[in-house]
């Protein structure tokens, strides 16, 4: 394994560790988020602004910044080409928590190697809705 992988192997599990710990109390006392669709705004769960860590906080919160801020993109970049795909997704991916959900990725890519190519959110958005139910999930243990 190259030097670039064993780190980005390392900056994962230690990124993993920092948003367990930014998750707020409620969210682990089995408030999970779920996904659902959502007609009105007061049905949104967005990321609390107290997860937010500070600016002058170290590398991993930096990290977690730029992480979420490229998800956060490509939803919209991918919402703004595909409206109508996005919102049957979180229709058809309704009532997962983010755990079973990131486990249905990872199952999808360890089914084949070849389908690293595909993006995550192309995952999320396209193909597990499609598959789901046909996708073997074990889901990720904390």
């Amino acid at each position: 394994m190259s030097i670039i992988g064993r780190n980005v192997k390392l900056l994962k599990l230690f990124m993993l560790g920092v948003a367990l710990w930014l998750v707020p109390a409620g969210a682990l006392a089995g408030d999970a988020y779920q996904v659902a669709p959502v007609d009105k705004g007061e049905q949104m769960r967005l990321l609390p602004a107290s997860a937010w860590p500070p600016p002058d906080s170290d590398q991993a919160a930096l990290l977690f910044k730029l992480t979420y801020l490229r998800g956060l993109m490509d939803a919209l970049q991918y919402a703004q080409v595909a409206p109508k795909g996005t919102s049957q997704a979180l229709n058809d991916l309704k009532g997962l928590d983010l755990n079973t959900l990131a486990a249905e990725v990872d199952r999808y890519y360890q089914a084949d190697p070849r389908r690293r190519d595909l993006p995550p959110a192309a995952v999320v958005l396209r193909i597990l809705p499609q598959t789901r139910g046909q996708i073997e999930v074990t889901p990720l243990t904390r």
